[in-house]
């Protein structure tokens, strides 16, 4: 995710000092989350060339690591300044908050977080690293509504948060907590276990771009972070915070002009194929031969479907012995 990050802003003409501005960075990151996003029918494609663009961008990320207006990617929470985004009109209520369940669920071992809705992110001059991810329907952030009913959270001082700024810190987290994946037998955290000793787990966004689908071994096993996608705390209890209604949230912003000039980085396209047909071309329709948009999203659901039982190995053919996924396949 780095990489496709700084790859995305030198192709756009940003430079470190740029970068150092969440109004540009936090764009980039959204994007770059999809670029990389586990369930692309061409990823493993994708991470390669990525990863291959390693000496290119090597310039760019010494210069923003090196910029000091870029300190913050590191920074904790600023617990004065948590947005919580509201699901279904719900109203937070943090004094509430559970504590996870010890072993964890089978969903939370897979996707490697807390079946809650108890995370946040944080305000940095107006811009919120979640905020924009919806805004741009990054991974799996996608409103149910729009404007976003956002609030704002003053979270207690003394809170203890565990802070991930990279994979190994990811895979300390799980040896000190562990518990196995569901099928691969990758450690993942025992979130209720954690919860003991940590009011919150915080991804940094310098975490964000350094952790997402990097592989960490030891003696204890094999760890690898995926697809929490924006900078956010998980909070594992009940806290004393307040809560404030904040304006909704609408988009709409403007990215910031680039200081650099543009500079060719990616890889060019290479033509689209049966089994890689590439981006998808955009046309205006004429009034009134609009297409039937239901029967469209059937036929990509039922071809997306297909691509990933073919990735999982099962047999669609009837009679040949396949079985069905089970529930969460």
């Amino acid at each position: 995710m780095g990489c496709a990050f700084f790859a995305d802003a030198r192709e756009r003409g940003y430079v470190a000092e740029d970068l150092a501005n969440p109004a540009v960075s936090f764009p980039l990151a959204a994007y770059a989350v999809d670029m990389v996003e586990i369930w692309q029918s061409d990823h493993e494609e994708v991470v390669a060339e990525m990863l291959g663009l390693a000496p290119v961008i090597r310039s760019l990320v010494e210069a923003t690591l090196a910029h000091d207006g870029t300190a913050w990617w590191y920074q904790g929470p600023d617990l004065d300044r948590q947005v919580w985004v509201a699901h279904e009109g719900e109203t937070p209520d943090p004094a509430q908050w559970r504590q996870p369940n010890s072993p964890p669920a089978r969903w939370e071992r897979y996707a490697q977080k807390p079946d809650s809705l108890q995370y946040t992110s944080t305000s940095y001059d107006g811009f919120v690293s979640l905020l924009i991810a919806y805004e741009n329907h990054a991974g799996d952030h996608w409103a149910q509504s729009w404007p976003l009913q956002c609030w704002l959270m003053r979270m207690p001082a003394g809170a203890k948060i565990y802070e991930l700024n990279g994979p190994e810190d990811w895979h300390r987290l799980c040896v000190a907590y562990p518990a196995r994946g569901s099928d691969d037998d990758r450690l993942v955290p025992d979130w209720g276990a954690a919860s003991a000793d940590w009011d919150g787990v915080h991804l940094s966004f310098g975490g964000l771009l350094s952790c997402d689908q990097r592989r960490v071994e030891s003696a204890e096993g094999w760890s690898m972070h995926e697809s929490w996608h924006v900078e956010q705390t998980f909070w594992l209890r009940a806290l004393d915070a307040q809560c404030e209604r904040m304006p909704d949230y609408h988009g709409g912003q403007e990215w910031p002009a680039p200081s650099g000039e543009p500079q060719t980085t990616f890889p060019p396209c290479e033509p689209p194929t049966e089994d890689s047909p590439g981006v998808f071309v955009l046309r205006e329709y004429e009034p009134g031969e609009e297409p039937d948009m239901d029967a469209l999203m059937e036929e990509l659901l039922q071809e997306e479907t297909r691509r990933l039982r073919e990735r999982l190995g099962i047999d669609d053919s009837e009679g040949a012995g396949g079985s069905a996924p089970t529930e969460g396949e």
